[in-house]
């Protein structure tokens, strides 16, 4: 890139400070120039006269300082109004573009979050979860457990994919990779499925059926499926994902949309999927 490519935006820059101080000097000089004539007129006294008088001096610098105030005051005014209606105009853009794909909500993490998916699986009919590890349902992050125990007797019906210990998500390279020890990998997998088996008993007890089975995907990425939404999120680090990952809630459509895509995904993977379930 050239010197003179960098140069440029500094330049221009510092050419809009000059001429605004340029535009506000020359403005506090008119105004000097009318409140100069709108004393003598008022005084009637001579030029020379004027002069000697320390109050006519004082007169001049507030006239100056007030116009160069009204000036100032007006130009931030109109680039403050310019501004806000950029802003306005950016939030319209933005906002346009979420509607038009559908998402309804972005949460900043999967904390802000929870409360939504918690909800969703009380009073959902079908509910999808394709997970990697499945955390959600073992160790310190059990959030999901509570809400399904309190799902009200029904005829739901809940699928939940995790990843397959031989899964290439889970390979020995990958895990070495971002230094994580496979031995407590294959020992937190054991935990969700035991979980999940618990889950699908007490869920026969309400009529609900809940099925689970291991897949060998590589998505870097987890999806909620409920009967009106997909809430999904991607795995941007290797560690403590959940608290840095922003949530998107996609909402059902009619029309072809990502919850569509999302849906067909799921169930082709389901599809190919061991079963796994007892």
């Amino acid at each position: 890139m050239a010197e003179s490519d960098v140069r440029k935006p500094e330049e221009t820059k510092w050419k809009k400070r000059v001429d605004d101080l340029f535009i506000e000097l020359a403005g506090s000089a008119v105004t000097t120039i009318i409140g100069t004539g709108i004393g003598f007129l008022l005084a009637q006294k001579t030029v020379q006269q004027l002069f000697t008088e320390p109050s006519f001096w004082f007169h001049i610098v507030v006239v100056t300082l007030l116009g160069w105030g009204l000036i100032h005051f007006m130009r931030r005014s109109r680039a403050l109004k310019k501004q806000l209606l950029s802003w306005q105009e950016r939030e319209q853009l933005q906002n346009s573009k979420l509607t038009k794909f559908n998402i309804q909500h972005v949460y900043p993490n999967r904390e802000a979050c929870d409360p939504i998916v918690q909800e969703k699986i009380k009073s959902s009919a079908v509910i999808k979860f394709f997970l990697l590890l499945g955390s959600d349902f073992s160790g310190k992050s059990v959030a999901y457990l509570p809400a399904f125990h309190e799902k009200p007797a029904s005829n739901a019906r809940v699928q939940i994919l995790i990843s397959a210990e031989d899964s290439p998500f889970l390979s020995e390279n990958r895990l070495k990779s971002i230094k994580k020890d496979k031995a407590d990998i294959r020992s937190r997998l054991n935990d969700v499925k035991n979980e999940l088996n618990k889950l699908k008993r007490k869920m026969r007890n309400k009529g609900i059926i809940v099925n689970w089975q291991e897949h060998k995907e590589t998505l870097l990425c987890k999806f909620h499926l409920f009967d009106d939404c997909v809430i999904f999120c991607f795995n941007i680090v290797t560690s403590d994902n959940d608290k840095v990952s922003p949530y998107f809630v996609i909402q059902k459509n009619e029309e072809p949309s990502i919850y569509n895509a999302f849906e067909m995904y799921f169930d082709f993977v389901w599809s190919k999927s061991v079963k796994a379930s007892k």
